[in-house]
């Protein structure tokens, strides 16, 4: 019913087990890399997952395999570990909800994963939610980011359900586009940024970022709106969450000091404490992914046959070659227009069918220009009037910014805030500079290279 999924990602042992039965953990992500290892085990934190009303999760667990040092990637039998990890989805599919596919492409090529995802994961649609992993392209050892958008945005089109690792944090906003242009969900594999989520909300996400108070002496706390992850320098801090600790219902003493008042090594409940800490913060950004996000997770389970797409031929070059070569290279050459041109010729400059909104906003026409006018009437270029002119575009910014913010469900978007708090710093220029032609006020350089760029462009026009 909800629209966010938050998993605590964990690698299975009997202490971790009884400190998630004492946290009350719902959903629970544990990697096939490590289920394997003590399946029995796995069973027990899956049996925890539904004993709590949550959910279970795993990975094919390639991430954990090619960081251990052993790992042999030429001589190493995919198919036969595929085999595996599929067998152990379709015997327990009753217990899990969501599975990733093996998402190999840096080492094994676009074109087999594409396969593998065909032959292997797309039946398993019927019984669970699959997670496709898009990675980004490399060309000549070196992220090519057009090539990478345009397999991203192909993972969209192809399936329902993708999983965004941590590559693509510096594309989040382009992500969160696509996922509702297309009404898909992402899973954020451990991507669990408080501040990116809060922005571009996903339907799930895992960490195992929980675990940092036993490794590295990190100590998170939650005061409602704010997250703070304190360093090890400042464990002192611990000392002002006596609330915190009787609220989660965690001993204070060895909370701060990790270890007992006989001195006993004793980190249990600084990690209940953390876990109950992330459980605040994953329900804060709950509000956020059920107010913007536009996806039906029921209509995702199908019949496997009406999703399976015809793979293009593969290349005998394998790897990325398929991809880079079915890639369009024609070039079309446009006539170069004007802005001021544009602005004379055109009511808008927006068009529906590349809106952010477009899904929820009700003057949507396909194929239109917006219906909406933001824009300011015709700019006056003489320089005394350049002050209101940017005023006037400003205000269709902010104009926008706050429609935008309203069809999100009124929650408070940062883009609105930084337009609004633009505007303000301009009009506070105006005034500025009318009290100085009245000659009641007088600028100082200082004043004017903390205005920034723009404001530097302003005096030298005026004077």
């Amino acid at each position: 019913m909800d629209k966010f999924l938050p998993f605590f990602a964990v690698v299975p042992n009997r202490k971790f087990l009884e400190i998630f039965k004492r946290a009350g953990v719902k959903n629970i992500l544990i990697s096939y890399h490590y289920i394997q290892k003590n399946i029995p085990l796995a069973k027990e934190f899956i049996q925890l997952s539904k004993d709590n009303g949550g959910h279970f999760m795993t990975d094919s667990g390639a991430f954990s395999m090619i960081n251990n040092e052993d790992f042999d990637l030429a001589n190493f039998k995919w198919e036969t570990y595929l085999e595996n990890y599929v067998a152990f989805l379709k015997d327990n599919s009753e217990d899990i909800y969501s599975a990733c596919n093996l998402d190999m492409e840096r080492y094994v090529g676009v074109d087999r994963v594409m396969g593998w995802n065909n032959d292997y994961f797309r039946e398993l649609e019927e019984l669970m939610h699959l997670i496709y992993v898009p990675h980004k392209i490399y060309v000549n050892n070196k992220v090519h980011e057009g090539k990478s958008l345009a397999h991203l945005t192909d993972y969209f089109k192809r399936y329902n359900y993708l999983g965004i690792n941590m590559d693509w944090v510096k594309d989040a906003q382009k992500v969160y586009n696509l996922s509702r242009k297309y009404k898909k969900a992402t899973h954020g594999l451990a991507w669990t940024k408080p501040t990116i989520l809060n922005s571009y909300p996903m339907f799930s996400v895992d960490s195992t970022t929980w675990v940092a108070y036993q490794k590295y002496g990190v100590t998170f706390h939650f005061d409602g709106t704010n997250f703070y992850q304190h360093s090890p320098t400042f464990k002192d801090r611990r000392r002002g969450l006596r609330k915190k600790c009787k609220q989660y219902g965690v001993k204070f003493h060895e909370f701060v000091n990790e270890k007992t008042k006989e001195g006993e090594r004793n980190d249990t409940e600084g990690l209940v404490y953390s876990i109950k800490a992330w459980q605040e913060v994953f329900n804060y950004l709950k509000k956020f992914a059920n107010q913007k996000l536009n996806i039906n997770m029921e209509e995702y389970i199908t019949t496997a046959e009406e999703t399976i797409e015809t793979l293009p031929e593969k290349s005998e070059k394998g790897g990325l070659a398929t991809l880079l070569e079915t890639e369009t290279t024609e070039i079309t050459l446009r006539e170069q227009v004007s802005l001021v041109d544009a602005y004379k010729n055109e009511t808008n400059l927006m068009l529906c069918s590349g809106c952010m909104i477009a899904d929820t906003c009700r003057f949507f026409k396909d194929g239109s220009i917006c219906k909406l006018k933001f824009k300011p009437e015709k700019p006056d270029l003489s320089p005394l009037a350049l002050i209101d002119n940017m005023i006037k575009l400003q205000m269709e910014r902010v104009n926008k910014a706050m429609y935008f913010e309203q069809l999100e469900g009124g929650v408070p978007n940062s883009t609105y805030t930084k337009e609004v708090a633009f505007l303000k710093e301009l009009t506070s220029f105006k005034t500025s500079m009318l009290q100085k032609a009245s000659g009641g006020f007088k600028y100082t350089e200082k004043t004017i290279e903390s205005s920034g760029g723009f404001l530097n462009t302003l005096k030298k026009a005026l004077t």
